[in-house]
């Protein structure tokens, strides 16, 4: 049976050939490393790759241009809590 070590999540992020190929990649906001892709080939990486959209980023945009609400009836779906662009308190 194989074994061998075990890294932490420490231990990865200070691996000498983590580091060397680039595996995290600084995507979300703030400093949270995230996984890029472990492949390393022409065409295939992370450099593309876009963070997640925050919370109702894009809620007047769906609401209004994809589903014809106005922006009165959008206001008036946030002021309801309906929609939200922010985390409850």
């Amino acid at each position: 049976m194989a074994a061998g070590p075990i890294n932490s999540a420490p231990d990865m992020l200070n691996d000498s050939q983590v580091i060397a190929r680039e595996f995290f990649v600084p995507l979300e906001r703030g400093n949270t490393p995230m996984p890029g892709s472990p492949i390393k080939m022409e065409g295939v990486g992370s450099e593309d790759w876009t963070p997640c959209p925050a919370l109702g980023e894009y809620n007047y945009e769906i609401l209004n241009t994809w589903l014809g609400y106005s922006k009165d009836e959008v206001l008036e779906l946030y002021q309801e809590e309906v929609i939200a662009d922010r985390p409850p308190a």
